[in-house]
């Protein structure tokens, strides 16, 4: 995330799984990152989008956080996905139609679960792609959209953009013209003016459900 961070010279948003895993970065990148950093629950949600579009920042949220988000322009350049979320939500209906399809021996991870996930993160990531003139970086750190078979639909799944397996394309993107000492030689497995990326993340504790 702080490469990444680095090469869009802040006007990122941070997507989390996890409130604690939103703190735990915001406490490694407050020591090191050189832009202010906006964190979810620190102020309220219009004053941290009021500042996020007047300065240069770092916005670190839950996922939820970009639900009726519309940052146009330049002020959002990056958005970082940490984990794409397979739990299923505290809800009857939706416990229950899974318990009937596994009765069934239905395929209730793939044809109900993941089109739910693909779903909301294709909404999310087009309410913040509003016209064709945004030029910003989608990154989802999730080793299973590169190691599980059902990755290849979440990215195809995604609106059309140029995909990378090259983090140097990601700096050009950000600066064609400059040079950005940025650490360079990041793994990577995506998604024209748009640009998605997916990278392993080392040490990420992933579920050998799905």
């Amino acid at each position: 995330m702080q490469r990444l961070v680095l090469a869009s010279r802040a006007r990122a948003f941070l997507l989390f799984h996890s409130r604690r895993m939103l703190d735990e970065v915001y406490s490694r990148l407050a020591l090191t990152l050189p832009f202010p950093l906006l964190r979810q629950g620190d102020h309220p949600h219009r004053e941290l989008l009021r500042r996020f579009r007047t300065e240069p920042a770092v916005l670190l949220g839950l996922k939820s956080f970009w639900e009726g988000v519309d940052i146009a322009g330049d002020a959002l350049s990056l958005v970082v996905i940490d984990r794409l979320s397979f739990a299923m939500p505290d809800d009857p209906l939706h416990e229950a139609r899974v318990t009937a399809m596994r009765a069934r021996g239905e395929d209730w991870f793939g044809d109900f679960v993941l089109p739910q996930v693909v779903l909301q993160l294709r909404q999310g990531i087009e309410r913040l792609l509003r016209t064709s003139q945004d030029r910003r970086v989608i990154a989802i750190l999730d080793t299973r959209v590169l190691i599980r078979g059902y990755g290849r639909r979440i990215v195809d799944a995604l609106p059309p953009a140029r995909r990378t397996a090259q983090f140097e394309e990601v700096v050009r993107f950000f600066a064609p013209q400059e040079e950005i000492l940025v650490p360079p030689a990041v793994p990577c497995f995506p998604g024209e003016d748009r640009l998605w990326l997916s990278r392993p993340s080392r040490g990420s504790s992933l579920p050998h459900r799905y």
